[in-house]
């Protein structure tokens, strides 16, 4: 696909570029939560990894509860 000079065609490209991500963004995101499933997947993932990689997962689950309610560390 050659490139074009003209600022016109250049802009609309742009503008169907972003109508093309933003149904792509409509789609993957959950209705209920309004949170971008692929998203929630991967923080799912990292917090499991991240737990496991500090002793239990409940005693991490305890440990970041209490630093983010009442600021302890």
């Amino acid at each position: 696909m050659a490139s074009s000079h003209d600022p016109e065609q250049q802009r609309i490209a742009n503008m169907r570029r972003r109508v093309a991500m933003l149904e792509r963004h409509a789609r993957a995101t959950d209705p209920a939560t309004g949170k971008l499933r692929l998203a929630v997947e991967a923080g799912r993932k990292g917090g499991v990894v991240t737990a496991h990689k500090s002793a239990s997962p409940s005693a991490w689950g305890l440990r970041m509860a209490l630093k983010r309610w009442h600021g302890i560390p």
